[in-house]
């Protein structure tokens, strides 16, 4: 059975070290979506586990007991590969964007690995973004901040995602080599019944705007979410109302 909230995070990490991780994980792909273009533009690869121990597991348990066991590279690995192959099936046009965890941001060697995957399947590499949180960041900034230069190096594009959920968000767009704001979904579902959520979503829109970044508003469920941000003028929107995550080949059709 799916397991709740409350699930005991030694057992996932038990479940993760006994099980066929090849067989039983599997990438959700969510679509963003550009109000000015009217059309998908790319999706993102979410990871997913369907454990033969434990059911469905809720991804954001699974990766934090991946990260305490030691498996996150493995799992970022597996699934980084499966996203890439979709990829290369989708239209030219469309682009993936890839999460990646703290541990992967802290080892340089891994994240060069990632890179030749991209060149070794022959993608585009600007048709990858891969998209860190600032929690990530915060772990190993040095490190993070040399695994964004390879990734600009090689080309692909950099998101920082969960923005205004943290601290010192701000602080990362001086810092860091990024190319796109994912602000937060908190911020986004208060829009339309908050004035100060809204305020704060149209000054991070026109900070993004001024500095040449892109912006993806996050979590908009419903109509009326959209029609309170739609007059704020964001770049790309991602959300139930646009699409729920769905199969590779979802996605594909």
């Amino acid at each position: 059975a799916d397991l709740d909230v409350g699930v005991d995070l030694l057992a996932v990490e038990r479940a993760l070290r006994e099980s066929a991780l090849e067989d039983e994980l599997y990438v959700a792909f969510q679509p963003q979506f550009s109000l000015r273009q009217n059309r998908v533009i790319g999706f993102e690869a979410l990871a997913r586990w369907r454990s033969h121990l434990l059911g469905e597991m809720p991804p954001d348990i699974f990766i934090a007991a991946a990260e305490r066991s030691g498996h996150i590279g493995q799992i970022t690995r597996l699934l980084f590969r499966r996203s890439l192959i979709e990829l290369k099936r989708w239209p030219e046009h469309l682009f993936l964007s890839f999460n990646l965890s703290a541990q992967d941001l802290s080892d340089r060697a891994f994240i060069l690995g990632l890179l030749d995957q991209i060149r070794e399947l022959g993608i585009a590499p600007e048709r990858v973004e891969f998209e860190i949180t600032e929690t990530a960041v915060m772990v190993d900034q040095e490190m993070s901040a040399a695994a964004l230069e390879e990734m600009w190096k090689a080309g692909c594009r950099v998101a920082l995602d969960d923005f205004g959920s943290g601290y010192s968000s701000f602080g990362y767009i001086n810092r860091l080599k990024l190319d796109k704001i994912k602000i937060d979904k908190s911020f986004v579902r208060e829009v339309h019944t908050n004035p100060v959520s809204r305020e704060i979503v149209a000054m991070i829109l026109t900070l993004c705007r001024n500095l040449g970044l892109s912006t993806v508003l996050e979590g908009i469920e419903t109509e009326s979410e959209l029609a309170a941000l739609q007059a704020l003028g964001p770049d790309v929107v991602q959300g139930f109302f646009f699409g729920r995550p769905m199969t590779a080949s979802a996605a594909l059709a």
